[in-house]
């Protein structure tokens, strides 16, 4: 790991989205990107500053020996308050307001990056510690990305071929100081875990979800592991129910991701039309 300053220039907002990289951040919606915005960069007449160190990893794996400025360093976190602050600038270029484009220039100078050259599960272990490292609950993973690190990280534990247990993977978790949304990992958090990374299609149903999140905000599911956790757990359990009962082709898991995927896209469409209210959904 190094830690040094930086500047905002130097890492890859856009690419640290792309779907095809080892540590993909989730995409966030217009409301995070405002509400962000306004906390960490309010028009005020004084100097406005990064405050938390930003995790980056270099994909080339020789940051340490390049003779150039660092560029197209990828985030394990972090990209909201990036977003903010270019859409914050693209305001005050818009506006013509030179003050403000200095000052948040100057924020941009503020950065300090923390490096490191992972790569695989020590990598999304990372990612996880540092997730849980930040004060605004915006910045943190939502549940469904917890869930995808953590059965892409069982490997770390096994080897090639070998199976393990939720006990001995819950074990391990924990030993490693994998914690969500404060909590250290507990059992009914793995099981709500392992059941959205099995059950929600990792295509379509992450795409609903996304948009969910995009237009109505995470607290509508993800910010905690309940809400979806539950979701999902009931539409498994239904899947099973339907599979003994009827002679089908389907696998049960293809059943259970076609009624959580049926699930969400029902909440999408009540949200849209106002039959139902985010605030409403948790109760």
């Amino acid at each position: 790991m190094y830690e040094a300053g930086g500047t905002i220039f130097w890492a890859d907002v856009a690419g640290s989205m792309d779907p095809g990289e080892e540590l993909a951040l989730e995409e966030v919606s217009w409301k995070e990107i405002f509400d962000v915005e306004e906390k960490m960069m309010p028009s005020i007449d004084k100097p406005l500053y990064f405050k938390n160190p930003f995790p980056v990893y270099d994909v080339s794996a020789n940051l340490a020996h390049k003779d150039t400025w660092p560029a197209g360093l990828r985030l394990m976190r972090g990209h909201l308050p990036l977003l903010a602050w270019y859409m914050a600038m693209a305001r005050a270029l818009v506006q013509n307001d030179e003050k403000r484009v200095n000052q948040l220039f100057n924020m941009g100078m503020t950065l300090t990056l923390r490096a490191y050259t992972l790569k695989g599960q020590e990598l999304l272990l990372k990612s996880l510690i540092e997730s849980e490292s930040v004060k605004i609950p915006e910045l943190a993973d939502s549940f469904q990305d917890f869930s995808y690190k953590v059965m892409r990280i069982q490997t770390k534990y096994i080897s090639e071929g070998e199976e393990i247990k939720q006990s001995q993977l819950l074990n391990l978790l924990q030993a490693d100081g994998v914690r969500f949304n404060g909590a250290s990992v507990n059992k009914t958090m793995l099981q709500g875990a392992i059941a959205v990374a099995t059950t929600l299609d990792p295509v379509d149903g992450v795409k609903i979800l996304t948009r969910i999140h995009r237009e109505h905000g995470r607290d509508i599911l993800s910010n905690g592991y309940a809400k979806l956790a539950r979701v999902t757990q009931i539409a498994s359990k239904q899947a099973t129910l339907y599979s003994q009962r009827s002679v089908t082709d389907d696998s049960v898991q293809d059943l259970g991701r076609s009624l959580l995927q049926y699930t969400l896209e029902s909440l999408y469409i009540a949200l849209k039309r106002e039959q139902c209210e985010p605030s409403l959904l948790g109760q």
